[in-house]
């Protein structure tokens, strides 16, 4: 049995950070309704892929956040479709979306306007910078979290400057701290029977993921940036260099035993062979 069996899930997010966050649910059993809208449906579906994949509405990055979850189209605007929306979120464990605020409560789908149909329901709202603030209202992707929240002033050289990550780090992240959190949330019901909001934000979690070097200015009022390639920790060299197919960190293996350094070598050959340059990677739904 799968830790989620038998959870069901309404999902109305987009693109990355909340379907992320339901995803989680999905692989461990939950009967996760991913809510589109009419017509295209969610953004990603035609983001980061070739016209071909765009032009089905099946981008790759769209099918791995998805997988395992069904889908359904509605126009949250029609009195009839909002029935149906309803309909599913009084049968609902946990709701989850991640609008700009203010949307939701204009669909009639927030957790004031619902809670008293479904008091048990976990309802959890994805954000940039939470549900209230100055900037709550402000929309929010990756990049400019990323340098809102002073990550990129961590990455890059002299050279380049501050960059971004080359992946979607806060979205990801994001995802799974929504995810642990309405995991709390639901072992609080447990104990309680009551169900409870949950607010997570895209710059909350951007903080979090550098807290370990930013905690240094809060401590000593100092920051120090540290280029990609430079030591940000004394006692482990952190150089880094470009064999053939990717980059590796190899200061850290001459501290080693030979058992160690053997163990890693094979490691090493086996992510080698498998991240060659030549490797196609699909994704399925």
């Amino acid at each position: 049995m799968k830790a989620f069996e038998g959870l069901k899930v309404v999902d109305f997010t987009q693109v990355i950070s909340g379907p992320v966050a339901t995803q989680m649910f999905a692989l461990l059993g939950a009967n996760v309704i991913k809510i589109e809208p009419l017509g295209k449906g969610d953004e990603m579906r035609t983001l980061l892929t070739d016209p071909e994949m765009a032009a089905r509405f099946l981008s790759p990055g769209f099918m791995t956040n998805n997988m395992g979850k069904r889908s359904l189209a509605l126009d949250l605007k029609s009195a009839q479709d909002k029935a149906i929306a309803h309909k599913l979120i009084d049968e609902a464990d946990v709701v989850v979306e991640n609008f700009r605020p203010g949307v939701a409560k204009r669909l009639g789908i927030d957790y004031d306007s619902i809670k008293s149909r479904n008091p048990n329901v976990v309802y959890c709202s994805i954000s940039g910078y939470g549900q209230k603030g100055p900037k709550s209202t402000d929309g929010a992707y990756d990049t400019a979290i990323q340098a809102d929240a002073g990550l990129m002033a961590l990455t890059g050289n002299d050279e380049t400057g501050p960059l971004r990550a080359g992946f979607l780090a806060v979205d990801m992240y994001t995802g799974m701290s929504a995810a642990f959190a309405i995991s709390s949330a639901l072992y609080r019901r447990q104990a309680t029977g009551a169900g409870q909001f949950v607010d997570v934000a895209m710059y909350d979690s951007a903080l979090m993921m550098g807290c370990t070097q930013m905690s240094d200015f809060l401590v000593r009022a100092t920051f120090s940036h540290v280029p990609a390639t430079n030591r940000p920790l004394d006692n482990l060299p952190a150089e880094a260099s470009k064999p053939p197919t990717a980059w590796f960190c190899w200061w850290p293996l001459l501290k080693r035993s030979r058992k160690k350094r053997l163990e890693f070598w094979g490691w090493s050959i086996c992510w080698m062979t498998h991240f060659t340059p030549h490797t196609t990677h699909a994704a399925t739904m």
